[in-house]
């Protein structure tokens, strides 16, 4: 590991094995809550093959190994940091059979893996777009939130190649851009099924929304009860404090998304 890592943090125990222990650089990108809801929000059914497009320090293909250990995981990262860093987690957790990972652009999948042979495919994809917002000048924060390396349709054709008939996709997305992305997926044909609206407080707007769409013609879609990070008083809620101990929680929330609405001390 790089010398200014910071770590390890660690993610709740699950029901069949120990904590996570995630390690992830001092400087550069460092994920958000983002991955951590989509973890929880995402529905993996028992063997199924599921891919990760883009997974930064591979904090979702951890999390969904410990959850399940039937499901057969493949990932990609394109920064090469990012992809040592991923590989290093997966080392410390044991989990480096399990997990394949690879170095490479995703838009180059077609060429590397068979089409319609993924059950489940999962992205915290970059949100804004590539001639919008200020550019990081960080490269690496710059890469994983600006479209630079991939646009929202290049995302979706790529995950529509990966899936099989009746395959899920599922997403974080902010809010803002909601609409972008229920139209761009309907029109790779994967049709969105269930929705659910992330709020910093249950009476203010939402920030970020979690989609799972399917790959197939037409389908009724579910609108799921709003997630909430914090009550009134500012505390997290029941169901944030579920997902997270506090040293990892701690780690996480201390990010630059606005929806995170109070200071958190770091860990380091």
């Amino acid at each position: 590991m790089s010398k200014d890592a910071v770590g390890p943090f660690t993610e709740p125990p699950l029901s069949n094995g120990p904590p996570i222990i995630l390690r992830q650089p001092e400087h550069g990108y460092r994920h958000a809550i983002d991955p951590i809801l989509l973890s929880h929000f995402c529905q993996p059914q028992k063997n199924d093959r599921v891919f990760d497009l883009g997974t930064g320090n591979g904090i979702i293909p951890l999390i969904l190994a410990r959850k399940d250990p039937t499901l057969t995981i493949q990932a990609i990262e394109i920064q090469s940091e990012l992809y040592k860093t991923a590989m290093e987690n997966l080392s410390l957790n044991s989990l480096a059979d399990r997990i394949s990972l690879i170095h490479g652009d995703m838009k180059d999948l077609p060429r590397l893996l068979p089409g319609a042979s993924v059950d489940l495919v999962v992205s915290n994809p970059p949100y804004i777009r590539r001639s919008a917002g200020r550019l990081n000048p960080d490269s690496e924060k710059a890469i994983a939130r600006h479209e630079i390396m991939i646009t929202l349709d290049e995302l979706l054709e790529t995950a529509h190649f990966l899936m099989r008939p009746l395959g899920r996709f599922s997403v974080i997305y902010p809010a803002r851009r909601a609409v972008d992305l229920l139209c761009r997926m309907r029109a790779f044909a994967i049709n969105p099924t269930r929705i659910r609206f992330v709020h910093p407080r249950i009476n203010a707007g939402a920030k970020l929304v979690l989609v799972e769409g399917m790959k197939k013609k037409g389908t009724d879609v579910t609108i799921l009860p709003p997630l909430a990070l914090h009550d009134p008083e500012g505390d997290d809620t029941e169901e944030i404090r579920r997902m997270f101990v506090s040293s990892l929680k701690q780690n996480l929330l201390q990010r630059d998304r606005s929806f995170i609405t109070r200071p958190v001390k770091a860990l380091g």
